[in-house]
């Protein structure tokens, strides 16, 4: 999906392998069953939102940017996470396998009169 301004939306049970090279900047949001990424690339440029009985799997060594994370309902803070159980960034129960997934840090914004 390129030159895509909407996002993703995954449901049912099943895997859903991304495995092209993906620039959609919409939200990719996982409800339920896997998001297999096959390397960094795959995965969108926008927000990334994991639901609670959602797992994403990172099978690629990469590190994948995205706008702004959220887990099981709770933003997360901008860092670098991995799988639970590996040193590859800050431990996720709901990533799995080997890739890094890492949040942008926010710009601030100011306002002027």
């Amino acid at each position: 999906m390129s030159r895509y301004t909407g996002g993703l939306l995954k449901t049912g049970t099943q895997t859903l392998t991304l495995s092209g090279t993906n620039t959609f900047t919409g939200p990719t949001r996982v409800q339920a069953g896997v998001l297999a990424v096959s390397y960094a690339a795959s995965l969108g440029r926008g927000s990334l939102e994991i639901a609670d009985a959602a797992k994403l799997r990172l099978d690629d060594k990469g590190t994948r940017q995205v706008a702004a994370l959220s887990v099981a309902g709770k933003d997360q803070p901008p860092d670098t996470y991995g799988s639970a159980g590996s040193n590859k960034g800050k431990p996720m129960k709901l990533i799995a396998e080997n890739g890094k997934l890492a949040t942008l840090t926010p710009v601030e914004t100011k306002q002027y009169d």
